[in-house]
């Protein structure tokens, strides 16, 4: 009968790797599974669902002006675009901060570490991301009922106080929820 017992000096022994299933949780990034699925949720999914959420809003929105203003120069509105239009616009920008904001997330925990530093910029990426949507979405709202004239002369003021919010919402909601990350 083979001896059970490995021989003496053998390093691929059972006493020198530990036994499966009692290796404890396994970390990525130096993140546990908890952490991890932060990461995710605050950093991929949080902005994406931001987005998602003020595009479904705006587009079901029936009372918007029928030629909107789209753009400003010097002299005035320059460009007018249908509501639909608009807010598709917008959602594509404020999508590709989301996918931004997912890549930054995502290049830091595929690099190996989560840091203080990640968890900062994803926050910072997030927080853009509101600010383009949240700009739009006050813009949009207080042009309800309107017409074109009426929200030519609302002006773009109503949209820097969504900007200035969108920023700071998602920025200290994903600063909050993402794990503070270790310098290694």
């Amino acid at each position: 009968m083979p001896s059970l017992t490995p021989p003496a000096g053998d390093t691929d022994s059972a006493e020198s790797k530990p036994a499966r299933g009692r290796q404890g949780p396994r970390r990525f990034a130096g993140l546990s599974a908890a952490e991890l699925s932060r990461v995710i949720t605050a950093g991929v999914a949080l902005p994406a669902l931001f987005v998602l959420c003020s595009w479904v809003i705006e587009s079901s929105w029936t009372d918007l002006p029928g030629r909107y203003p789209a753009h400003w120069g010097k002299g005035g509105v320059d460009r007018f675009s249908s509501p639909q239009e608009y807010i598709n616009t917008q959602a594509v920008a404020a999508a590709v901060a989301a996918v931004v904001t997912a890549g930054i997330a995502a290049g830091n925990l595929l690099g190996g570490a989560w840091s203080p530093l990640s968890r900062g910029f994803t926050s910072v990426g997030a927080g853009i991301t509101g600010a383009i949507a949240g700009g739009f979405f006050v813009q949009l709202l207080r042009s309800r009922g309107l017409t074109t004239q009426a929200a030519i002369e609302l002006g773009g003021g109503a949209g820097f106080l969504g900007v200035a919010a969108g920023f700071v919402a998602l920025f200290a909601l994903t600063f909050t929820l993402l794990p503070r990350g270790k310098y290694s």
